[in-house]
């Protein structure tokens, strides 16, 4: 878990500069506060766009996300710039921030600065422009079922849940009980 992304880094793990261990250490855990001291926030998409299966909840909802081997959300090469930018409108926003790509609809009416605030950035990257407002933590706490997925070329699985299918981790995201089952290099 990262900033409230629940991440299987599992394919990754061979790949990772600080080798295996690195990333074994915190395997279902929070790591959020010893990974922000490293990397700097896009490093996810950048390197393993595909790792994000869902954000931390309460659980419920939709039974908890991609776990337990299923593929994550975003397929094999995730979900492009070109898809993102069709989702430009109240009734069907998207954003991207850090890689990530955020299904906001159902969040406009709840966020503090008002709609148009995201509106903005419908179907754009946001990255620059949330960080300047927002520490790392709060698409986690407020929106935890908005990542649908993480930027990248696309193809591999169809370039996620897109089209109003809804977002991995179901309505209450993933629990930190199910993360913690989720240790070893093969898992």
């Amino acid at each position: 878990v990262v900033a409230g992304q629940v991440l299987d880094v599992t394919k990754f793990l061979g790949e990772h500069p600080g080798g295996e261990l690195a990333i074994l250490t915190f395997a279902g855990k929070d790591a959020t506060e010893e990974f922000n001291m490293i990397h700097p926030p896009d490093v996810i998409g950048k390197y393993a766009p595909d790792s994000c299966i869902g954000m931390i909840g309460s659980g419920g909802g939709g039974g908890g996300g991609a776990v337990g081997g299923a593929p994550a959300a975003g397929g094999g090469g995730g979900i492009t710039m070109a898809e993102v930018a069709k989702h430009t409108s109240k009734s069907d926003c998207w954003v991207v921030v850090a890689g990530q790509v955020l299904d906001v609809t159902k969040f406009l009416g709840e966020h503090p600065g008002g709609e148009l605030a995201i509106l903005t950035f419908a179907g754009r990257d946001a990255t620059e422009e949330f960080n300047m407002i927002h520490p790392p933590d709060v698409i986690g706490k407020y929106a935890p079922d908005a990542c649908i997925g993480m930027i990248g070329s696309g193809g591999g699985g169809g370039g996620g849940a897109v089209g109003g299918a809804p977002a991995a981790g179901g309505g209450g995201g993933i629990t930190m009980a199910e993360v913690a089952k989720h240790t070893s290099k093969s898992d």
